[in-house]
């Protein structure tokens, strides 16, 4: 994990025994920019993206979705490699949402605070989670 990945408020894990789920704030991105160990990503598992408000993606196998606004769907799609390979959806009914294509996101999502920026970016918004 580099510090340039990180947003204020973004999730890590300390990487002590406790492996306590902490807010990046300005000192722990300073200590990870700066080499200090302690801290580490979290890995996005279907676990995370509950806690985040995703539901189970009816049309893939290993998905989840999350509606961005009112117009747009964010999928998340399960690789055979462990990470998540984001895709959007235009969303107007369940006719339509079958026969439209997604489109797909050129990168894959493997922890806690790449979809966090991700949702960031698209929306605005910070992704609130539910511990």
């Amino acid at each position: 994990m580099k510090a340039e990945e990180l947003r204020l408020g973004n999730l890590v894990q300390s990487t002590n025994p406790t492996g306590y789920i902490l807010p990046v704030i300005c000192q722990r991105i300073k200590d990870i920019d700066g080499g200090i160990g302690g801290y580490e990503p979290i890995p996005l598992t279907e676990e995370w993206l509950i806690k985040f408000g995703f539901d189970k993606y009816p049309h893939l196998d290993e998905g989840f979705k999350i509606n961005l606004n009112e117009f747009t769907i964010l999928g998340l799609n399960k690789e055979e490699d462990g990470s998540w390979h984001p895709l959007f959806k235009e969303t107007f009914d369940e006719e339509t949402w079958r026969e439209s294509e997604s489109v797909w996101c050129p990168y894959k999502i493997n922890c806690v605070h790449q979809l966090q920026n991700l949702y960031f970016a698209l929306t605005g918004k910070e992704l609130i989670y539910t511990p």
